[in-house]
């Protein structure tokens, strides 16, 4: 996967393995900004390209990470999703690194969770 280009994002590392498949560092050629390239576990997941998956995931909300685009790897006809580089700490990092969260950081993590909750409930 290293080195190919997709959808016109040329991959350039693995992040990692997650419950969504493989996902990737990417940068778009056309002018270099960093994206985030999943590939889902399994191919039955091509719902995941419909309006309803881009619908919902393109909610406005300063901390739901946008979806840029998806398609099917020509090469591999693989479904994959496209998704701006956040560059921001995980939660998980943040726990590995402190092994536990002091008041005011989990109260205000836990408040942002909830907003974000709100916002897609409706």
């Amino acid at each position: 996967m290293l080195g190919r280009t997709i959808g016109g994002f040329r991959i350039d590392q693995i992040l990692g393995l997650g419950c969504f498949g493989e996902a990737f560092y990417a940068v778009r050629q056309t002018d270099q900004r960093p994206f985030v390239l999943k590939f889902p576990p399994r191919n039955d997941y091509l719902f995941l390209l419909q309006g309803d998956f881009r619908a919902k995931v393109n909610l406005s909300h300063p901390q739901i990470i946008g979806f840029e685009t998806a398609g099917l790897d020509p090469g591999t006809q693989r479904p994959y999703a496209v998704f701006p580089f956040i560059s921001k700490r995980s939660v998980a990092s943040i726990m590995a690194r402190k092994k536990q969260l002091d008041v005011n950081t989990a109260h205000l993590t836990v408040r942002a969770i909830l907003n974000i909750l709100n916002h897609i409930s409706g």
